[in-house]
Formats: structure tokens, sequence, C-alpha cells
């Protein structure tokens, strides 16, 4: 029979707490940036280059704070990969399970500490990929040389003002 990590049932608390905590306050900002997305439309309404700035600066704001967290879990990422590899035992001594895991020790373990670095590469790649857009769509906005057109509830607004 294979040997199993216990399951800490203090931990699976904990990790739950943070879980519930970090879905409220996801849903707080969603609709703190979602009030804020339609202060900028009416302002693009308003004054399209105070518009525009105030896009450029959210947009730019955005990318901090989805580069900051995704940096910290990214490093832990790559940290208990690297704990997987150089123990070869999955789950690494010493790490609290939420459930009760069979362990994994030697070839087996260090194949999927390879397959965790690699998910937390691509991961890190698609980020990558999403700041350096988001980076250059605030560029191009602030350039002025664009064909952006404004964000489509603003359309709809002055679709909707020329039926009335």
């Amino acid at each position: 029979m294979s040997e199993s990590e216990p399951a800490d049932g203090r931990q699976r608390r904990v990790a739950f707490i943070v879980l519930a905590v970090g879905l409220v306050v996801g849903v707080i900002v969603l609709l703190l940036a979602q009030a804020h997305l339609r202060e900028i439309e009416d302002l693009i309404e308003r004054d399209r280059d105070a518009g525009t700035s105030a896009l450029i600066e959210t947009i730019r704001w955005f990318i901090v704070f989805l580069v900051i967290p995704m940096a910290g879990l990214l490093g832990y990422l790559a940290w208990f990969a690297l704990r997987i590899i150089r123990g070869q035992r999955f789950p690494p001594l010493g790490t609290r399970v939420l459930r009760n895991t069979a362990v994994l020790e030697g070839r087996r373990a260090v194949v999927r500490g390879w397959i965790l670095a690699l998910v937390t590469l691509l991961i890190a790649l698609a980020i990558l990929q999403l700041a350096v857009a988001l980076w250059t769509l605030a560029d191009e906005l602030a350039r002025g040389d664009n064909n952006v057109e404004p964000p489509p509830l603003v359309e709809a607004r002055h679709d909707s003002a020329k039926a009335a």
C-alpha cells in the first residue's frame, strides 16, 4: 500500500476563508470597476480627450493590479515545483494538504514537478502577453493616431438619444 499524506482540517478551513474573502473582494472590485468605467464613458461623451486620458490611466492601473498578484502566485508555483523536483517527492515534505493525498516519489514526483513548472511558465507567458496587449492599447489611445471607437455603451446611448 502506498504512503499517504493526511489532510489538515485547519488548513482546509484557512483555504476556504481565503477563497471566500477573495471572492467577496473580487466582486467588490468588479462592481467598483464597472462604476468607474461608467464614469469614464460619461466623461468621454463630455470631453473625449479627458475621457481618453482617464481610460489610459485605468488600463495602466489594471495592468499593475493584474501583474503584481499574478507574479506572487507564479513565484509560489515555481518555488513549489522546484521543491518537488529537488526533493523528488510530491507533495514536498512539510506541505499541508487539503485532502488525503497519495505520496509520489522518484521519477513520478519529478515529472509532476516539471508539469507544474511548465504550467507556471505558460500562465506567465499568457499574463505577459495580456499585459503587453493592454499596454499597447493604452499607447495607441495616448498617441491619438488610431481608429479606436468609443466603448459600445457610449454608442448605444448615442443611438437611443438620436431615436428620441
